[in-house]
């Protein structure tokens, strides 16, 4: 599962496209980078027979479960 996080990562790499760009994507594309990342990690899971769900509920549960920032409006005392 390790690997299939690097290899996620790296497939996200700015600089496969253009070799004077950033090894890491912008963090400004975090969000989009660790949902790939966790999808590729439940892929191996799965495949390694760890998971306990088939790739359907995991894509299922990972879409449920991925944090969403809300953020309410401040007001102060």
């Amino acid at each position: 599962m390790v690997k299939a996080s690097a290899r996620a990562l790296a497939e996200l790499c700015p600089s496969r496209q253009d070799k004077h760009a950033n090894l890491l994507p912008p963090l400004s594309g975090i969000r989009s980078v660790s949902l790939e990342v966790a999808r590729a990690v439940g892929k191996q899971a799965i495949q390694d027979g760890l998971a306990g769900v088939d790739e359907t509920t995991f894509n299922k549960e990972l879409a449920a479960n991925i944090w969403e920032p809300l953020y309410h409006p401040y007001e102060p005392a």
